[in-house]
């Protein structure tokens, strides 16, 4: 009895790793195939600032201008990023300290840390490689991927403070 349960209990781990063994290899030949490439030169479609959160975000000046640097970066200019390292650090000083108080939280200053760290590290690669290179262009990349996430999330928070808080007390 005892070698027939053994014998029983062996075929079925032997059969559960067989089987586990043929679904990773499927899961392995799948995976890549389903990885799509983007199209673009930017890894993400550019996200836009809804018009709540661009009423929001109207008077947060310094913020416009740093749009307006994304968008001559993306055009090509790269003016903003060969200027003196001084006025990088004053501009985002500024930036962080003018955020409008709809919009302040954590997760906002969170997103200016990245968007901040991205663009030193954009205008380090830009200076140390120059505008044409591999490297120049993955920094490039990512300063506007961490820019779009700091749009979408100011859009998420304006968002969801226009909802009603349905756990205040009901007068």
């Amino acid at each position: 009895m005892k070698t027939k349960f053994s014998l029983f209990v062996f075929l079925m781990l032997l059969f559960s790793s067989c089987r586990n063994d043929s679904s990773a290899e499927n899961v392995q030949v799948s995976e890549p195939s389903s990885i799509e490439k983007p199209s673009s030169n930017h890894p993400k479609a550019p996200v836009q600032l809804s018009l709540d959160a661009q009423a929001q975000a109207g008077s947060w000046m310094s913020f416009s201008t740093w749009q307006q640097n994304i968008r001559l970066l993306k055009e090509g200019d790269e003016s903003f990023f060969s200027n003196a390292n001084s006025s990088m650090v004053e501009f985002f000083t500024n930036l962080e300290n003018a955020v409008p108080m709809s919009l302040a939280s954590d997760g906002l200053s969170g997103r200016l840390k990245v968007v901040k760290t991205s663009a030193f590290s954009f205008k380090e690669a830009l200076s140390l490689f120059g505008p044409n290179d591999r490297q120049t262009s993955a920094a490039k990349e990512a300063l506007l991927i961490s820019h779009n996430n700091l749009l979408q999330f100011i859009n998420q928070t304006v968002e969801k403070n226009a909802l009603p808080d349905f756990n205040k007390p009901i007068n």
